[in-house]
């Protein structure tokens, strides 16, 4: 698909239906185009947790996605969990000595620019994506 037309067909997807199979060759795929995306340093701190089993995605659903209807717009669909290292963007080798002024920060920053061309890559690949953001208080 021409670029500018992904970039204008992308959408947010919030019912899905039961009757779509995402394969590993895909996940495979999502993650290898994230991965190409640019980070700090080139230190790729990005990690993807990826649940295929039903009964998981419907435990992550209860416990982790309670919140915004999050449970309920992500149903039948397949989940790609996304994290980032902490204490390791944005940090000198020695994991102590900060990089720049927002330390970890980066870490976020190299992570949004990872799920941006995952979920560009699944639009290429006709799957739908929905972004739901977690994060500790």
């Amino acid at each position: 698909m021409e670029f500018q037309t992904l970039i204008e067909n992308r959408r947010s997807v919030r019912k899905y239906s039961s009757h779509t199979n995402v394969t590993k060759e895909q996940i495979q795929q999502l993650v290898q185009a994230a991965l190409e995306a640019p980070s700090l340093k080139n230190t790729e701190t990005g990690r993807y947790y990826c649940v295929l089993s039903e009964e998981i995605a419907d435990k992550i659903r209860e416990t982790c996605l309670p919140q915004a209807r999050n449970a309920e717009k992500s149903k039948h669909a397949a989940l790609i969990i996304s994290t980032f290292v902490h204490n390791c963007a944005g940090f000198q080798k020695d994991g102590i000595t900060p990089e720049n002024e927002i330390g970890n920060g980066w870490g976020c920053y190299d992570l949004g620019l990872q799920n941006s061309n995952l979920i560009l890559k699944a639009t290429d690949l006709g799957l739908s994506t929905l972004i739901m953001g977690l994060r500790e208080s």
